[in-house]
């Protein structure tokens, strides 16, 4: 995490030793097909005490996860799109 430019908020759970999981797609020889994107997000929010998800596309995959984990009392912070 050294030298990653992070948001501002995320700066206090981290001075404060709190565990965090920072999940991303980078472009690699591998594509990330939509299954493994739904399981690998699935499983990280297994884990998380918070979620939180920078951009979720409008009408994706990710706006209905979202929809389900919050209907399921989750504490879920979309930060843009959805």
């Amino acid at each position: 995490m050294q030298g990653a430019k992070l948001p501002p908020q995320w700066k206090g759970p981290l001075a404060r030793g709190e565990e965090v999981a920072v999940v991303c797609a980078v472009a690699t020889l591998a594509r990330l097909t939509t299954g493994r994107a739904m399981n690998r997000n699935l499983q990280a929010a297994k884990m998380a005490n918070h979620i939180v998800v920078v951009h979720a596309s409008p009408g994706g995959e990710l706006v209905a996860l979202v929809a389900q984990w919050q209907n399921e009392g989750r504490p879920v912070a979309v930060l843009s799109g959805s």
